[in-house]
């Protein structure tokens, strides 16, 4: 137990008056209490057993105090009688609970004396009783205090909090040099609510040895310095990044901060091992093990709402000017690892969109992006001819009118490689076309590597009809891709199909004259991510 944690909590909250739930038979282990109040005279001590706990009749008939403590005492109890445990515990407290474990979070309960438990309370189990309870308490503030096994297997204490913080945490944004990845995140924190402070990172080339070796400890070996914001105390309370460089960071920061940040990570590189996060908001086409800690979401958050809409309308209100309807917006993606735009392919595209938008008296305006190129983007000037637009990226440029584009487009046709700017043209709740890009040929060891995704990932019945556990080398496959060893390629026709089911999207090639297929509302999955983010990391709204 880290009794800094518990001397914080006592300071924090201004407690004078504490209740100390012991187990029945201890004997000198809690001394730490005793030698704080012979130096604290204004803070008042009361003991009890579990066995007295459990004769109170609730918090009308019993004392109240200031905080409850229960230090080692609940590693003796059984499944079933934690629930009503805790309850009576929170009954007693008026500003705070504070749960220590004695044991890391894989080891089993001690015998009590009834059958053995038949599987490891861990602290997700942990943590899930005090949600529970605290639920019906949500003015006290409670935290968890558990040990667990550090890379790589060294005894490390690990905090979890929730309740009324009775203040507004501090937030950090880690923010790399691309935008799919800043715009997650900035969409994350506009749904929370919460002030922030944006944290600028530029990298080095030794981060790439992080890529591929997730379970070494984090540090600030691959962080360009000098080019990058500071990164000092007071540290956060939340930090939340999105991709992979930017989780090597965070990690370094929790550490620093003995475990009090917590981390929220987006994105599938970087938040594919959840155990290393407090949570973790990953799309469901990216096929990542299920834990209790991610949040699964149909597209990437984003940033685009209709307050955002609205200001981009009045500031590019003269974007398009007098051009013909329907003002068919292309957004440009282009090649990456998996996907390919070579010119011939932009030069069908080109031809293909301009008919698609002259067929209804439209006009294209296109949108190139960094992956696009040089080379693609002339092709796509000279084939939509000077009676169209085309706005090329440049790192150079001062104002980018990608968002008044969202705005003041009738009609989106969107490369399907590129997953942000699919979720943020479907926020606009406007017919979006998804022109797919095809995909380059899978070398030896990626086709073996789907080989045992998939193996691992396929439900196998038993002689009943029922599925049955994993074992074999199912069960270690699925340990490795858990791990972080084996990580799943993204599956952007699972995306696809997803987006037009559910009305989000149109396969580019149905006529624009058939009625627009809208949902009933813009793609919106923030809110409610920002809800399960909450619930997660035990921090209710002040």
């Amino acid at each position: 137990m880290k009794s800094e944690t518990l001397q914080d909590l006592i300071i924090e909250t201004e407690a004078r008056s504490l209740l100390d739930v012991r187990p029945g038979d201890s004997n000198g282990q809690h001394e730490t209490l005793e030698t704080w109040q012979l130096t604290h005279p204004q803070l008042c001590i009361s003991t009890c057993d579990l066995a007295s706990l459990s004769f109170s009749r609730g918090s009308d008939r019993a004392d109240r105090f200031d905080g409850a403590i229960c230090r080692q005492s609940l590693d003796l109890v059984s499944d079933e009688d934690i629930p009503w445990i805790l309850e009576k515990v929170f009954q007693r407290a008026k500003k705070f609970v504070y749960v220590s474990l004695s044991r890391p979070s894989r080891s089993r309960p001690r015998y009590t004396g009834r059958k053995q438990q038949g599987h490891p309370r861990d602290a997700a189990w942990w943590l899930a009783q005090l949600q529970s309870v605290s639920a019906q308490y949500p003015h006290i503030l409670w935290k968890l205090d558990f040990p667990g096994r550090a890379w790589p297997g060294r005894l490390q204490h690990f905090t979890q909090s929730g309740g009324n913080l009775g203040y507004t945490p501090l937030v950090w944004i880690l923010a790399d040099d691309r935008p799919g990845n800043t715009t997650q995140s900035f969409g994350l924190i506009k749904a929370l609510g919460w002030p922030y402070k944006v944290k600028k990172l530029r990298f080095n080339y030794w981060i790439n040895i992080y890529e591929y070796m997730s379970g070494i400890p984090a540090s600030r070996l691959g962080l360009d310095k000098r080019g990058s914001g500071q990164l000092t105390p007071p540290w956060p309370d939340v930090v939340i990044a999105t991709g992979w460089r930017p989780s090597i960071i965070a990690r370094w920061i929790r550490r620093k901060s003995r475990n009090r940040t917590k981390l929220v990570q987006l994105a599938r590189k970087g938040g594919h091992v959840a155990a290393f996060f407090d949570a973790v908001v990953t799309c469901r086409y990216c096929r990542l093990p299920s834990h209790n800690r991610r949040i699964e979401t149909t597209a990437p958050l984003t940033r685009v709402d209709s307050k955002v809409l609205k200001e981009a309308c009045f500031r590019w209100r003269h974007l398009f000017g007098t051009a013909p309807r329907p003002r068919v917006v292309l957004l440009v993606g282009g090649s990456t690892t998996r996907f390919q735009l070579p010119p011939a392919l932009a030069y069908r595209m080109g031809k293909e969109v301009r008919s698609f938008a002259e067929g209804q008296g439209g006009q294209v305006f296109a949108i190139t992006s960094r992956r696009t190129g040089s080379e693609v983007t002339q092709v796509l000037r000279k084939e939509l001819g000077s009676s169209h637009h085309v706005q090329a990226w440049s790192p150079k440029q001062n104002e980018n009118p990608y968002l008044g584009a969202l705005a003041w487009a009738d009609v989106f046709v969107v490369t399907g490689e590129s997953e942000s700017m699919l979720s943020e043209a479907a926020a606009t709740g406007k017919p979006v076309y998804i022109y797919p890009l095809p995909e380059r040929r899978l070398t030896c060891l990626e086709s073996f590597k789907e080989k045992l995704i998939t193996f691992a990932q396929t439900p196998r019945a038993n002689r009943r009809g029922l599925v049955r556990a994993q074992n074999g080398i199912a069960s270690i496959c699925a340990r490795l891709i858990e791990r972080g060893i084996i990580r799943p390629a993204r599956d952007l026709r699972q995306f696809h199909t997803e987006l037009i089911q559910r009305c989000y999207a149109r396969p580019f090639g149905e006529p624009l004259e058939a009625p627009p297929c809208q949902p009933l509302q813009p793609l919106n999955e923030a809110p409610d991510v920002a809800r399960q983010v909450r619930t997660l990391l035990g921090m209710l709204q002040p």
